[in-house]
């Protein structure tokens, strides 16, 4: 029990956050370690460290594009429903709401980029100082919000049986894709690198989402009746 975070006002809207984070990064990990497995497989990167072709084929794009739309639903949808919210035709206003907040966040992080580049410049004269300053805040957010719901999965405190096994399985995917880009990247397939990147976006986006259902799913529960 006490690997649990502390309760605050909001807690349970928090921990769902945290779970759909945790939930749609490990989806996609899994999904992506099992593409990048048969890839390699399927002689799909040649030996001298470059992928065999520069463009994916379009079944392999079309598939990358399922997978992101999806997995933004998937995750926080499993969530939603573990953590004993009932699912309204209504939350899916969310995940358009979620575009404009995502732009903002975008051009935060850009106008953050541009700042750091301004401050950096005495120092180095690297065009991705900026952004890479950028991707390590980003970072250590979503590691802060990972480390909750990991907590969460060591004690989760009567949590649904299910709810505790996609925990595991999130968890176990995120590390599983972390050798997997561990070993492309030994063997001079650095590109693979981007896999972290894209289930941690991943994550985000499910955050995002989640938050905003939670804001349209409260409102509207507090609604006055006509």
């Amino acid at each position: 029990m006490t690997l649990r975070a502390p309760r605050f006002i909001h807690q349970h809207r928090f921990d769902l956050s945290a779970d759909a984070l945790l939930l749609s990064s490990g989806l996609f990990s899994l999904a992506c370690s099992v593409s990048l497995t048969i890839a390699w497989l399927a002689g799909s990167f040649d030996h001298a460290g470059s992928s065999a072709s520069t463009e994916p084929s379009g079944a392999l794009a079309a598939l990358g594009t399922i997978v992101l739309a999806v997995g933004v639903v998937v995750g926080p949808a499993l969530a939603w429903h573990l953590h004993g919210r009932q699912l309204h035709w209504r939350l899916l206003i969310a995940v358009p709401a979620m575009l404009p907040v995502t732009l903002a966040i975008g051009l935060l992080g850009k106008g953050l980029a541009g700042l750091f580049d301004l401050l950096l410049s005495p120092f180095t004269d690297s065009e991705f100082g900026g952004a890479i300053c950028v991707l390590v805040l980003v970072s250590i957010m979503y590691m802060t919000v990972l480390w909750h719901a990991i907590r969460d999965a060591m004690a989760p405190a009567g949590d649904p049986p299910m709810l505790e096994r996609l925990r595991l399985l999130s968890l176990t995917s995120l590390v599983v894709l972390a050798f997997v880009v561990a070993g492309g990247a030994a063997l001079g397939h650095g590109e693979v690198g981007e896999a972290l990147i894209f289930a941690m976006v991943m994550g985000l986006a499910a955050l995002i989402v989640t938050v905003v259902s939670a804001w349209i799913d409260d409102r509207m529960a507090t609604a006055p009746v006509a």
